[in-house]
């Protein structure tokens, strides 16, 4: 895939701006007087956003990449047509949108290769996320995961999202266990000799 050749600056303007507003809010004499707790508060709340808008810079550099050449499903049907696309990615620092060129063609469906590269989930929820919900359903339940997930991230999911997530989640490891490599005793060597 090759990279877009657009300005790499112009992909991070909005998480600088942030950035220093913080960095200005905290070099401000208005924050005297405040206790930790709320300064604590406000720089989780705007760290996420940083950070969101951190991921949201790197879609957008990427948003352009191309495959040089014809691309193929598994189907093996060439894909001519080319199309932009956008889809959101729902995350722990917020959402983000995520454009990129879609490969199509008559009577076959769209491929996204910039999807498979980033191992994008097909649903709206990240993969980050889901692990959260995940963790949470199994120490304390649906309804009381969508009140820590929204307390302890920048995302908010309804209890038949997290129903969903957790579901998802489980059947993930339903499947048999193969071991990655297989070992092979060659020769049995005595290290203590008699």
């Amino acid at each position: 895939m090759e990279a877009s050749t657009s300005n790499p600056d112009m992909f991070w303007e909005e998480a600088r701006e942030l950035f220093e507003e913080i960095v200005g809010w905290l070099d401000s004499d208005s924050i005297c007087g405040l206790e930790h707790s709320e300064i604590e508060s406000k720089l989780l709340s705007e760290g996420y956003e940083l950070l969101r808008r951190l991921l949201q810079g790197y879609f957008d550099k990427r948003s352009d990449d191309e495959v040089s050449g014809l691309v193929e499903g598994k189907d093996s049907a060439k894909r001519t047509h080319k199309k932009r696309l956008s889809r959101k990615l729902t995350t722990i620092f917020g959402t983000v949108i995520a454009n990129r060129v879609g490969y199509g063609g008559r009577k076959i469906n769209t491929l996204c290769p910039l999807d498979a590269e980033l191992n994008l989930p097909l649903e709206q929820y990240s993969h980050g996320l889901r692990q959260r919900v995940a963790i949470e359903v199994a120490r304390s339940g649906f309804r009381e995961t969508t009140a820590i997930i929204e307390k302890t991230t920048a995302a908010k999911i309804g209890k038949r999202q997290a129903e969903e997530l957790a579901y998802h989640s489980a059947s993930d490891f339903e499947l048999p266990i193969v071991p990655r490599y297989t070992w092979q005793c060659v020769e049995v060597v005595d290290i203590f000799p008699s």
